[in-house]
């Protein structure tokens, strides 16, 4: 499962804002030209000539590649990494030297600009996630830009890098990619660069083989090299992921070539997990702080619940959450709200975890804050539960303060009805840690809030009570609950005295009107 696969989404909704509102945003931009951006008493290492002519370069760029008259629909499929990358090489072919302060900077007037282009007085049309997605789009384009990023380092550009060492005594490199296993030539690269004729490579790119061997013998008859046959040269086979590598070398120098090129991509292997666990930190940085923002934006502690929700499903790659918060005075944990569920359903469901249960041993689990992923729900869970919410695979994952020492609830989580999937080792760190941000932000609240919520919730009513104080409530006698619901008469008497006393009501007629007000019945 891609972790960040709604991250990279919003990063495409955002670059489709912008060409949904080209017109006005190029004008905002353009105004940026034409008034003072460093103001009197600002502190600034760049003068405003330099910074403008930067500005306009960078503009330029994001206008070749992004403002281009076509996109029409916020669902149009966009490749926004695609788009940055093409975003990255046109800025590279400009020359411009800057760093990465005045890269931000400059990201932040353009990203100020766009928010006032899409805004409307009466705020119709664009949401907060438009705007989130526009400040995620720009937040990316300064790290993009910044100077000596690790990604740029491709496979070629890095094989290029060996070609001018002089350690690297190899004649040629045949490029190839393996799709559907079979391996076909994508390029050939010579020394000292020299471009290969045209025509021949063509030829080379239509071999189509499944083995390494035979790709080796077509390439050296249709280059008119036997040299292999004969023992002069030999290849050096490399493989990478689904990309081979093959090192026309000097027989003499394979001992040498071969120790040189382990080491190198040994290095080369550390270069792109570095540059990928910082692709992964950015994600990680800009999922916390739009999760934040979101939860944030409820001013109550039931909307932050809701926000909490919807929340899991808007930055992280799930299709169905429900949120559940734990009463430790009760043991019991109670539905609080869902996301793409039945809300009510999820609210009348209770829990209580005194006594030996499948749920009570599933939940001791969870308290050591560690996401539980189950691959058929039906192991873990009662039937009904499996039943009433179509459920297979499934994540659950606590919500806990760390500062307070207190595990608050927790959120199930899966992919939609009757879905299967499967969950790998870095998903299930990113959910330890957005449980305990979670769980931060919870504690913002006044305690006050959280102390009413509870008594709220402990108060609640559970199904088959409501049910009873339904019937109490349209006059029914005690018998005529018995008849109507088949149950015991001593059994609709607990049911009534319980209810009088989650409410703290008087008597019956009393916690009928309690729960009336409270919307319990």
């Amino acid at each position: 499962m891609q972790v960040y696969k709604r991250i990279d989404e919003l990063t495409s909704e955002g670059i489709a804002i912008l060409q949904m509102n080209e017109s006005s945003i190029a004008k905002e931009w353009e105004k940026l030209l034409h008034r003072h951006i460093i103001k009197e008493g600002q502190v600034m290492q760049w003068d405003e000539e330099t910074l403008k002519s930067h500005l306009e370069t960078m503009i330029k760029c994001l206008k070749s590649q992004l403002l281009l008259g076509e996109k029409k629909n916020i669902e149009d499929d966009i490749d926004g990494k695609m788009i940055l990358n093409q975003v990255i090489r046109t800025w590279r072919t400009q020359g411009v030297h800057i760093d990465k302060h005045e890269i931000t900077f400059i990201c932040h007037l353009l990203e100020n600009a766009t928010h006032k282009a899409i805004h409307t007085p009466d705020g119709s049309g664009i949401t907060f996630r438009n705007h989130q997605a526009v400040h995620h789009f720009f937040t990316v384009l300064s790290q993009y830009l910044t100077p000596y990023r690790l990604d740029a380092i491709n496979l070629k550009s890095y094989v290029n890098y060996l070609f001018s060492l002089p350690e690297f005594s190899v004649q040629f490199i045949v490029c190839a990619r393996k799709e559907d296993s079979i391996f076909h030539v994508k390029d050939v690269l010579e020394k000292h660069g020299d471009a290969m004729d045209p025509g021949w490579l063509n030829m080379l790119q239509s071999i189509r083989t499944e083995s390494i061997e035979l790709l080796k013998k077509a390439v050296l008859r249709l280059m008119g090299s036997e040299d292999e046959a004969t023992g002069k040269h030999a290849f050096i086979t490399q493989e990478i992921g689904n990309e081979l590598l093959l090192f026309y070398v000097p027989q003499k120098n394979i001992s040498r070539t071969k120790s040189f090129l382990k080491l190198a991509f040994h290095m080369y292997g550390d270069i792109r997990e570095a540059a990928s666990n910082a692709e992964n930190q950015i994600n990680w940085n800009s999922m916390v702080a739009l999760f934040y923002e979101w939860v944030m934006r409820g001013r109550r502690l039931e909307d932050a619940f809701e926000h909490i929700a919807s929340g899991y499903v808007r930055y992280l790659p799930f299709e169905r959450c429900a949120l559940f918060l734990y009463l430790p005075k009760e043991k019991k944990g109670v539905g609080m709200t869902g996301y793409n569920l039945n809300v009510e359903d999820i609210k009348n469901i209770t829990e209580h975890f005194s006594g030996a249960s499948v749920v009570r041993e599933f939940l001791e689990k969870m308290r050591t804050y560690r996401p539980i992923f189950i691959d058929d729900a039906s192991d873990a869970l009662p039937e009904y539960y499996i039943n009433k919410f179509k459920l297979n695979s499934l994540v659950v994952s606590p919500i806990y303060s760390l500062s307070k020492k207190e595990f608050i609830g927790a959120v199930f989580l899966d992919q939609g009805e009757g879905q299967e999937f499967s969950v790998n080792d870095e998903l299930m760190n990113v959910l330890v840690k957005m449980g305990h941000h979670v769980g931060e932000m919870l504690m913002q609240y006044q305690d006050s809030q959280y102390d009413n919520l509870q008594k709220t919730i402990s108060s609640r009513l559970s199904p088959r009570e409501i049910e009873v104080m339904n019937l109490v409530k349209n006059g029914r006698s005690i018998s005529e609950i018995s008849y109507a619901l088949h149950l015991s008469q001593y059994t609709i008497r607990d049911y009534i005295s319980s209810s009088i006393k989650k409410v703290n009501g008087r008597n019956r007629t009393h916690a009928v009107a309690i729960a009336i007000q409270q919307g319990f019945i």
